[in-house]
């Protein structure tokens, strides 16, 4: 089909979904739904639509399964959807790390039929590649810093389809990282040099990646000395281009909550669209949800957002037990409780506010999110169907 025509401008704006089930009755859409130019072009377009469904999963080392469960955003239930097949395949074999335009990275939590330690896999295309070990001959085996990031712009900003990089302790007193790149056209890990983010533990499950830079948050525990530059939680910048970084403190109102609650969560999301994204932080503290936005156009300052209990979210539990949180698509917050899921939109007037229910969930304990896109975007060369897991 030519790439200029009618119909290629059309079936590339619709999710993988949509056009496997055009591909079932029309022949021609079953031709190019696999030619590069479309599948590159779908991928792009699905960039500039909202994320329409999410994984999520327990909080737990990484070695254990984890099992991952899929829920799709209320009204979206047309335009997303993966199969059984991926679905069980990830349950028996994944757990998450990362997830991004369509692929979701994952480590092994089971010892067949993987034999390396981690994975990519597209779930819509029911399509897998194993990676290589990222370190040889280790064992026990460490926990994975994982950062994955898929090419979603119009104009690539990683050599190949997607970027995959671990940050490796070198001692365990050390706070040195290990910076290793993947090359995926090579199929080797490189190493460029030692890191060094700070004294605190960062948290490498609470990431954003936007124009061209990894934003990452540290951990919160008063384990540092008052004198100490890193007394306080920070967020790290990072370049991978460049391998530079650069620190950023949290807003003020956030130092003065009590870390010592063990209560307490944080984590750093995408905020906003287009031209206005930024990130957000967003605070759990005593059952009160505080969120701030980093301006855009003013290095370091922070605009509050919000602040609400979570008692006052209107959700069908009387005093909610939160389990986790995220914010998806730059403008709503997702909180689950020990048993549900909510959607809470953080732009419109406080009046017309309510916890929507998304979903029931069996993860109970504490829960990580990870928001999904519909995308036809392949795993790389190799990539292979994933095997039946009757």
């Amino acid at each position: 089909m030519a790439s200029n025509g009618e119909l290629f401008e059309i079936f590339s704006r619709l999710p993988a979904k949509s056009i496997f089930k055009l591909a079932s009755v029309a022949k021609s859409c079953d031709e190019f739904s696999s030619e590069d130019l479309f599948v590159k072009k779908q991928s792009q377009n699905m960039v500039r639509k909202n994320d329409s469904a999410f994984f999520m999963q327990q909080s737990s080392y990484q070695m254990f399964m984890g099992v991952p469960e899929f829920h799709v955003v209320p009204g979206e239930e047309n335009s997303s959807g993966v199969s059984n097949k991926s679905l069980d395949f990830l349950k028996k074999f994944g757990h998450l790390l990362g997830s991004s335009n369509g692929l979701v990275c994952c480590r092994k939590a089971s010892e067949k039929p993987i034999d390396n330690e981690l994975f990519i896999c597209n779930p819509a295309t029911q399509k897998w590649l194993s990676i290589p070990n990222p370190w040889r001959f280790q064992d026990p085996k460490p926990a994975l810093n994982v950062v994955f990031q898929c090419n979603t712009g119009p104009s690539d900003e990683f050599p190949s389809d997607y970027f995959l990089m671990v940050l490796q302790p070198t001692e365990f007193w050390s706070s040195d990282l290990m910076c290793k790149i993947y090359s995926p056209a090579e199929g080797i890990w490189q190493e460029r040099g030692l890191i060094n983010f700070g004294t605190r533990k960062i948290l490498f499950e609470s990431l954003v990646y936007q124009k061209g830079v990894f934003y990452f948050l540290s951990d919160w525990f008063p384990s540092v000395v008052k004198e100490s530059r890193f007394y306080w939680p920070y967020i790290v910048e990072f370049d991978p281009k460049e391998c530079t970084w650069s620190f950023l403190q949290i807003p003020k109102p956030a130092r003065k909550h009590d870390f010592l609650d063990t209560n307490l969560n944080m984590g750093i999301f995408k905020w906003g669209k287009g031209n206005q994204e930024s990130i957000c932080l967003v605070m759990l503290s005593k059952g009160v949800f505080a969120v701030w936005a980093l301006e855009h156009n003013k290095p370091g300052s922070w605009r509050k957002i919000l602040k609400v209990r979570a008692r006052a979210m209107r959700m069908v539990e009387p005093d909610p037990q939160i389990a986790g949180f995220t914010v998806i698509n730059g403008d709503s917050l997702l909180v689950a409780t020990f048993k549900r899921v909510y959607r809470y939109s953080l732009t419109s007037h406080w009046r017309w506010k309510r916890a929507e229910k998304v979903c029931s969930h069996k993860c109970w304990g504490s829960v990580l999110f990870y928001p999904y896109s519909n995308t036809l975007r392949p795993c790389g060369d190799g990539a292979t169907p994933v095997p039946n897991c009757c």
